[in-house]
């Protein structure tokens, strides 16, 4: 399932025409906007349906700060953001 900008949702079913023997295993995977992807582990459920929500790290705000000058002679930098 394929999920875009104000697409929050998306169905995916997939028949299996015989009694299950095992458990069906999955794995997610997200495309991020900054071209990462974060891929999930292997699992495995016996439940009819799965509920998979944004990993952990998606609600996270990462900050890029760029540094303007000469820092050819710094030895380590403290930055402190509220």
């Amino acid at each position: 399932v394929i999920l875009v900008n104000g697409q929050l949702e998306g169905n995916y079913q997939r028949y299996i025409y015989t009694e299950w023997d095992r458990p069906v295993r999955y794995r997610t995977r997200f495309f991020l906007k900054n071209d990462q992807s974060i891929e999930g582990d292997w699992q495995q459920t016996t439940n009819r349906q799965l509920v998979i929500n944004e990993p952990s790290s998606v609600n996270r705000l990462d900050v890029q700060l760029v540094p303007v000058g000469d820092w050819s002679n710094v030895l380590q930098t403290i930055v402190n953001l509220r």
